[in-house]
């Protein structure tokens, strides 16, 4: 993955300062950025990654189960680690990119809860009650996650 330097909207320039290196989440699937100083990238940004068409096809591309858009960074990161690929940061390449002050479209927290579960469901085994414990009010999503048959 890139480093992602915030890109102002009104000037277009790159403020290389404030770069986002790598995503962590907590077990509530809520993400933030780190750099620890490793190369290693617990999870990847949404949309902003570069992988084989081997890989991509072997790891099962985009879940086409997941709604809209929310948590597919995170369902993807997940899979490669626990299907044994790894994620790096790639520290001379950058993709500068607008964070919005308010979404220009609306966010549907549903189909992110929605697509949060789905991953917890599919990739979390023994740990999904640590996820459980984190957000309760997702238990209630778990009978629309649709089918999680390969």
């Amino acid at each position: 993955v890139p480093l992602i330097p915030i890109l102002d909207g009104d000037t277009w320039r790159p403020n290389n300062f404030a770069v986002g290196v790598k995503m962590m989440f907590d077990w509530a699937l809520r993400f933030n950025w780190l750099d620890d100083g490793t190369d290693l990238v617990p999870c990847m940004s949404g949309g902003l990654f570069g992988i084989t068409k081997q890989w991509w096809h072997e790891s099962g591309e985009y879940d086409y189960g997941m709604n809209m858009w929310g948590a597919e960074n995170i369902e993807q990161s997940i899979r490669v680690w626990l299907c044994g690929g790894e994620i790096y940061v790639a520290r001379d390449s950058r993709v500068a990119h607008v964070f919005r002050s308010s979404f220009p479209y609306v966010i549907n927290n549903t189909e992110i809860y929605i697509n949060k579960v789905r991953t917890v469901e599919t990739w979390f085994d023994e740990y999904k009650s640590y996820f459980y414990a984190a957000d309760p009010g997702a238990k209630q999503f778990i009978p629309y996650v649709g089918s999680l048959a390969a």
